[in-house]
């Protein structure tokens, strides 16, 4: 009994060790050029994760899947152009970012690691929404056009990652205004610096996408809601969506650099199709490097000279899926998500939770839409959040919230 009881206190020791490592990772993943403490203490998480399953000896929610995407980006390492670059990829975007997730699932089964994941994310949306207001403030409207960023600005990550950041930490709003009063207080923190993070980034889909996500949530408490509340939610709806095209329309306006338009965009797809069709069935190697590799000699310099951004990648999250992993990859990866899909469903009674999981999936599908920022510190952060997400609705008794 005296063992199995100083086991157990070992146990819980070293699971609040890996939420605390897990909490500094989530909090480090909003800042920028802090690539090896992010590496470092992704690569502690991994190896807790490790351990934690070892220890459990139990299947993870998405292990299947996930391991498929793992072995699938591994074996690509022998058809890719460059197999060290993407061997390096597949640790640093899929076993880094699952190794997050599971270790939130863990944790996050326990109402105070829970909190302290979600005061971990609350800091890291507060840390863009001070440097934006100080990029405003020092009269740098354009975050994007300056790409000279000096002093505390130096660690603001890039407005494609900061609104990324902010719409995933929309779907954690929700989780939190559905807590007590001291969570709610955390959510309306959240919800204004992911506001001030994501319009000042001026990206032109942060609105579209905060507006599809609130559509989502609605939609997944529809059947629940009284009659009044389904009125007010059509007139929020819509007022969203016609804030959200004035709001494009003035951040278009505000660029030192304007956007390229969206025929250019359409012409890249066409173009990057093309080189997909090359390898259709397992792509040509994981790995977003890969992808600028085979984009200096496969994309046209007359679509270069128009956007040059363009000839890094596909600008769309499936079809970059496509050319690193091909039809097989695209396959997995939509298992992937499908599972999560699933597992918001079978959970649908936990109204906030299990509408914050299928929000947080409509938020990743709507603002990779038109581009790809799901590598690196996002990839973590989107699969550290479902791992959260997923460990609230595994809560053994967790009650749905009430009407």
């Amino acid at each position: 009994m005296a063992g199995d009881s100083s086991a157990q206190v070992r146990q819980a020791a070293g699971l609040r060790a890996a939420g605390l490592t897990l909490c500094a990772l989530i909090f480090v993943l909003h800042v920028a050029h802090a690539t090896g403490l992010r590496n470092l203490l992704a690569a502690m998480v991994t190896v807790w994760a490790m351990y934690i399953w070892a220890r459990e000896r139990q299947w993870p929610p998405l292990a299947l899947p996930a391991l498929a995407w793992v072995v699938l980006g591994f074996a690509s390492a022998a058809w890719s152009p460059d197999a060290g670059t993407t061997l390096k990829s597949v640790v640093y975007d899929a076993v880094l970012p699952f190794g997050a997730m599971w270790v939130a699932y863990v944790a996050a089964r326990q109402a105070s690691a829970l909190r302290a994941f979600q005061l971990a994310a609350c800091a890291g949306t507060g840390v863009l929404a001070v440097l934006t207001l100080m990029a405003y403030l020092a009269g740098i409207t354009d975050l994007l056009a300056d790409e000279g960023r000096t002093g505390l600005l130096y660690y603001y990550p890039g407005p494609g990652v900061a609104s990324t950041l902010s719409i995933f930490a929309l779907p954690l709003v929700l989780l939190l205004l559905g807590e007590d009063a001291p969570g709610r207080r955390i959510g309306y923190l959240t919800l204004v610096c992911a506001l001030a993070a994501g319009l000042g980034s001026l990206n032109r889909m942060f609105m579209p996408s905060a507006t599809l996500v609130l559509a989502a949530v609605l939609a997944w408490q529809w059947p629940r809601l009284a009659a009044r509340r389904r009125a007010w939610a059509i007139v929020g709806l819509l007022a969203g969506a016609l804030t959200a095209l004035g709001v494009i329309a003035l951040q278009t306006e505000a660029r030192v650099a304007p956007p390229p338009p969206m025929d250019v965009r359409l012409d890249a797809w066409r173009e990057w199709a093309g080189v997909a069709r090359e390898a259709p069935l397992l792509g040509h190697g994981f790995g977003r490097t890969i992808l600028a590799t085979i984009g200096k000699d496969r994309v046209s310099s007359e679509l270069a000279a128009r956007e040059p951004h363009l000839r890094s990648h596909a600008h769309n999250l499936f079809l970059d899926v496509v050319l690193q992993l091909g039809i097989v990859g695209l396959a997995i990866y939509s298992w992937l998500l499908a599972a999560l899909a699933r597992e918001a469903w079978r959970a649908r009674d936990k109204r906030h939770a299990s509408a914050a999981l299928a929000a947080l999936l409509v938020g990743v599908l709507v603002k990779n839409a038109t581009d790809d920022f799901m590598h690196l510190a996002v990839g973590i952060a989107f699969w550290a959040y479902a791992g959260l997400l997923l460990g609230r609705l595994a809560r053994t008794g967790a009650p749905a919230v009430p009407r």
